[in-house]
C-alpha cells in the first residue's frame, strides 16, 4: 500500500510540475453521487448494492482538447441479494484513486463534453456482511478480502462555467481487474456511478 501511495504522489507531483511548465489550466474540486455496484464471477453476477461515492479531484488541462485528472474517492461497492423478505448485503468500501486521461469536446463558450478513462487504485477500508433473516438483522466483518484492488474506469460528463466555479456531472463504468477475495475465487467488482461536481480554477492558460 505504501508503494502505491508513493506512486500516486509522484504522479500528482509530476502532473502539477508539467502543468506549471506548460501554463496549463488547473482545477481542484469536490464531487459526490451514487454508485450501483455488483460482484461478478465467470459471467454470473449478484444483485446490486446502491451506495455513496464522493471525494476530491485535481485536473490539469494541457490544451483545450486534453487534460489529466486524478481523483480521490470514497467508493461503496459490494452486492445485495433479497428473497422472500430475507436479505444479504456484502459491504465493500474503498478509498479509490482513478488516474484519468480526459478528452474535451467544446459545446459552446461555457460548456464542454468530456470523455475519460484510465486505471484505478483501490484500497479496501471496510469489508462486512449484513444478513436479515425473519426480521432480525446481524452483521460482522467479512474475512478474506484483498486490501488492494486494481481496476479500470471509463466515462463521460458535461462541465459548465458558472462564474468563478465550474459545475459538472459525469457517469462512469468501472470494473475490477484483480479479484476481491484473497483466495483467488474470481469474484470482481463491477458497476456504475453518477456524480455531480464543483471545481475551482487555480491557473490560467
Amino acid at each position: 500500500m505504501k508503494r502505491s501511495i508513493l506512486i500516486l504522489s509522484t504522479v500528482a507531483t509530476t502532473l502539477l510540475a508539467a502543468a506549471a511548465a506548460n501554463s496549463a489550466t488547473c482545477q481542484v474540486g469536490v464531487k459526490g453521487g451514487v454508485s450501483v455496484m455488483e460482484l461478478t464471477n465467470d459471467g454470473d453476477s449478484t444483485g446490486d448494492r446502491t451506495g455513496f461515492v464522493g471525494g476530491a479531484y485535481l485536473l490539469a488541462d494541457f490544451s483545450e482538447q486534453f487534460g489529466l485528472r486524478i481523483e480521490g474517492l470514497y467508493f461503496q461497492k459490494g452486492a445485495h441479494e433479497e428473497e422472500d423478505g430475507d436479505e444479504a448485503t456484502i459491504k465493500l468500501d474503498y478509498i479509490e484513486f482513478p488516474i484519468l486521461a480526459v478528452a474535451h469536446v467544446p459545446l459552446g463558450e461555457a460548456a464542454r463534453l468530456d470523455f475519460f478513462g484510465g486505471p484505478t487504485l483501490g484500497f479496501n477500508v471496510k469489508s462486512e456482511l449484513e444478513i436479515t433473516l425473519g426480521g432480525i438483522t446481524a452483521s460482522g466483518d467479512l474475512d478474506g478480502v484483498e486490501s488492494f484492488e486494481f481496476g479500470v474506469t471509463l466515462g463521460a460528463g458535461v462541465d459548465f462555467d458558472a462564474g468563478p466555479v465550474v459545475l459538472g456531472v459525469d457517469g462512469r463504468y468501472g470494473v475490477g481487474i484483480t479479484d476481491v477475495g484473497s483466495e483467488g475465487d474470481g469474484a470482481k467488482n463491477r458497476g456504475f456511478a453518477v456524480m455531480g461536481s464543483i471545481g475551482f480554477p487555480i491557473g490560467q492558460k
